[in-house]
């Protein structure tokens, strides 16, 4: 009989053993553990602000700026590397592009040395157009430090491509737009830099961005040149390879020196003044005075966002019926905070036509738990990148998602509500809370999140030190659904 009791209780020990064991496979940590993989090489490395779509002969590209200069691929490829290191993204040859890329020249003549040639800081493009934002940079001999000089736009419409698949332009590439830093300007056309000698370093008071619509005919791109003091912000809507007018800019925001006065972007009439019964472009949701710096298309109209985040379940086949964008009404952050964020809160638009009126109506949809850096939807999910541009530690960035229903509108929980769901790939520890997430893009939005090729850039805004970033992690991502995996490019 003891012996039987012992048998009793060794086995209701193991089983409550094997029971504890077994639950622990469904620890978020031990998951995460097995979803990770091993990192292929690095192949397309840099601080990429940008992804933008541009067809070319019927074929659409995907192109980005980072090692190497202006780097594109075939948006519907994959990225097959065969066992090699070779990436599918290949370098636009640099003999073609008006400018050298930058270096710097330690053995110039006389023993002189500096900045020589110029840095693609982002890449934008509309319709028919693909614009390049560069920089120059050159010492300031009294802080004893580089500084940023000169920035331009560089604009091209005619390219043809090989049957191998390698990118040529056919036309001569077109200045559209320069402007030299001067430390006694007060006021600038097209660019501002603005040196923060609190802090030590520079920031930019100006935007390059455009609608990276799937659908070609609905990009457009928009400089918008920032504002010093009680200047008004201009806007300027890039028109191929004409140069800018500075005279005369497509819209203006007008500026009381605290917020914006009016709701509305308008265009400039020829008088230079503004016409409010010929508005044709909406501001969605420009309540805190902070710098327009998106746009999106929706049934017809253009609408404009204070918000680096917006993104629309627009397809190449289906017209969008939905913006999702990030809230930046309830900011607490003054019109100096030039980190042009959102923050933490998630929004959408979406428009009713009843004859020739539409009815906007905006939603509070959920929180992201972190402020909210891009966006970019699939056929089930919208992906939220997260990043905290304001502070220099880790851990407020990474990648969330929102689980959609088939029209784009959020699946809803037994309480009627939004929520953030889990991730079945390994996107959430590829894409760590400790990166800051730049840019989300997918190639082909009327397919699923797992069926999708999906690329994201991530960086971090700190000394590197800590063990949960790496430098060598700065640049491309991509999930593609022959690798089942988030993986470096």
């Amino acid at each position: 009989m003891k012996t039987f009791m012992k048998k009793r209780f060794f086995n209701t020990i193991f089983t409550v053993l094997m029971a504890v064991g077994l639950s622990s496979c469904f620890d978020p940590v031990f998951y995460n553990i097995t979803q990770d993989v091993a990192p292929e090489d690095a192949t397309v490395s840099g601080t990429i602000n940008s992804i933008v779509r541009y067809t070319v002969d019927g074929t659409e590209l995907l192109f980005l700026a980072a090692d190497g200069g202006l780097r594109y691929k075939n948006a519907e490829t994959q990225n097959d590397r065969s066992g090699s290191n070779n990436s599918s993204w290949k370098t636009y040859d640099k003999s073609l592009l008006p400018f050298e890329l930058h270096y710097f020249e330690y053995y110039g003549e006389g023993g002189a040395y500096d900045h020589q040639g110029q840095s693609i800081i982002k890449v934008a493009a509309d319709a028919d157009t693909l614009y390049l934002v560069t920089i120059e940079y050159k010492k300031d001999e009294t802080e004893g430090k580089s500084v940023p000089n000169t920035v331009r736009i560089w604009a091209n419409s005619s390219f043809s491509l090989s049957a191998d698949g390698a990118l040529t332009s056919t036309s001569a590439w077109a200045e559209i737009a320069s402007e030299s830093y001067d430390s006694k300007k007060t006021e600038y056309n097209f660019f501002t830099l603005i040196n923060e000698s609190r802090y030590s370093y520079w920031y930019s008071d100006f935007n390059v961005f455009c609608s990276n619509a799937p659908q070609k005919e609905h990009r457009v791109a928009y400089l918008r040149n920032g504002f010093m003091g009680t200047e008004s912000a201009t806007y300027y809507k890039l028109n191929g390879t004409t140069p800018l007018d500075a005279d005369n800019p497509t819209a203006k925001a007008i500026y009381d020196g605290e917020k914006y006065i009016r709701t509305q972007i308008v265009p400039l009439n020829d008088e230079g003044t503004t016409d409010v019964a010929s508005a044709e472009m909406i501001i969605a949701d420009n309540s805190t005075g902070i710098d327009i710096d998106s746009v999106a298309y929706l049934n017809g109209n253009y609408y404009f966002f204070d918000s680096i985040a917006v993104t629309t379940n627009e397809t190449k086949d289906k017209e969008a019926t939905i913006i999702y964008y990030g809230d930046t009404s309830s900011s607490s952050r003054s019109t100096s905070d030039h980190s042009h964020i959102s923050l933490k809160g998630l929004k959408s638009l979406t428009c009713e036509t009843s004859g020739s009126t539409i009815t906007a109506t905006k939603a509070s949809v959920l929180s992201a738990g972190e402020d909210i850096s891009c966006l970019a939807m699939s056929k089930d999910a919208l992906l939220i990148g997260r990043g905290d541009y304001s502070i220099s530690s880790n851990y407020t960035g990474g990648i969330v998602k929102m689980s959609v229903n088939e029209d784009g509108s959020p699946v809803l929980n037994s309480n009627n509500e939004a929520y953030l769901s889990s991730f079945t790939t390994n996107a959430a520890i590829q894409l760590s809370s400790a990166y800051l997430i730049f840019t989300l893009l997918t190639a082909d939005p009327s397919k699923t999140e797992e069926d999708a090729i999906i690329y994201s850039s991530i960086g971090f805004k700190s000394s590197g030190s800590s063990t949960a970033v790496t430098y060598k992690n700065i640049g491309l991502w991509a999930y593609y659904p022959s690798r089942g995996n988030w993986n470096r490019e």
